[in-house]
């Protein structure tokens, strides 16, 4: 099983021609509302790959959370250890998206910035969620106390850690061990290395190559458009994207982790892992939203076909899908 550790967001999306430049106002072409959040998103993707996730987090005792919470149940993903907090309201991205597909993002922390250590065991402890999962996936848009604590609750417990360095903050990469992965953008990796943001692929695995002396076993560097580059012992990748005409970008990132988490926790090798999570993200750009563009594994291996992709076979080990929520999640309320 894979366990998400991280934040559950309300995405409100703008849509626009370009974003408006200081003192400039534009038309919108639509507002939409979308669950997201780099954790809901990438344990929805896994989900959707099959793998069996269960989702920790925090969100408010409102409208807002009851959406997500509802959102990830459809999807496939355990929100049993999803709380309701008073102390907060459900976390905001304001997300404006322009016709090439490009995004600009802002985030209200909200009930995100609650989940301590403490909510952490407290959550965990009735579905021994540490225990009972082989991988555990981390982004850092909850506090970096409860990031450092639930690395440490992995490692205890045996499981492998798939670490999302984003937003980029100050945790030591010695924290992690061999069996760890990390992952990052470019602008992530030179942020953590020094220099500017690797411009090619052969920069990208260069990269890849110096985060893994850093501590983790294995580094994967994403490029967006360009493709990304990994590192670990033994291996060294580097792929060209999949070409799409992107529609929006939101979430792709998160699509890239989900599958990449799925991938290794099914037991696919790190190159075959990487073109899975690549096709994901390749996929998710030409739809509008984060959730609700990410393929099914069935979706992703007919589109791969049709596009003469060649990912490679699924393997039919592991602790299968699980299972489908009920019904359809509420529409929360604008504003």
């Amino acid at each position: 099983m894979i366990l998400v550790v991280g934040s559950m967001n309300l995405d409100r999306i703008a849509r626009v021609e370009r974003v408006p430049g200081p003192g400039e106002t534009v038309p919108l072409q639509a507002v939409d509302l979308a669950a997201g959040g780099k954790g809901g998103n990438a344990a929805a993707a896994a989900a959707r790959m099959g793998a069996r996730v269960a989702m920790l987090a925090r969100v408010g005792e409102d409208a807002d959370g009851a959406f997500l919470k509802a959102a990830l149940a459809t999807a496939g993903v355990d929100v049993a250890a999803v709380a309701e907090t008073r102390e907060a309201p459900t976390g905001t991205a304001l997300i404006w998206v322009e016709a090439s597909g490009e995004n600009r993002i802002g985030v209200l922390a909200g009930a995100n910035a609650t989940l301590t250590p403490a909510a952490v065991d407290a959550q965990s402890a009735p579905g021994r969620l540490f225990e009972t999962s082989r991988l555990v996936l981390l982004n850092l848009e909850i506090p970096l106390a409860t990031v450092r604590h639930a690395v440490d609750r992995a490692h205890a417990a045996g499981c492998r850690v798939l670490l999302n360095l984003s937003p980029v903050a100050d945790l030591p990469l010695d924290r992690l061990g061999a069996a760890d992965a990390v992952v990052v953008n470019g602008p992530e990796a030179a942020a953590l290395l020094g220099g500017a943001p690797p411009a090619d692929l052969e920069a990208a695995l260069d990269a890849a190559r110096r985060l893994v002396r850093a501590g983790p076993g294995t580094a994967v560097v994403t490029l967006g458009a360009a493709g990304a580059a990994a590192a670990a012992a033994g291996t060294e990748i580097a792929r060209p994207a999949v070409p799409v005409q992107a529609v929006d970008t939101t979430g792709a990132g998160d699509a890239f982790l989900g599958a990449l988490a799925a991938g290794l926790d099914r037991g696919l090798d790190l190159e075959s892992a990487v073109a899975v999570a690549m096709a994901a993200a390749a996929f998710t750009v030409t739809r509008p939203g984060a959730q609700a563009a990410q393929p099914t594994r069935s979706q992703l291996w007919a589109w791969a076909r049709r596009r003469r992709l060649g990912l490679p076979p699924w393997p039919a080990r592991g602790d299968g899908p699980a299972p489908a929520g009920r019904g359809g999640a509420p529409r929360p309320r604008a504003g």
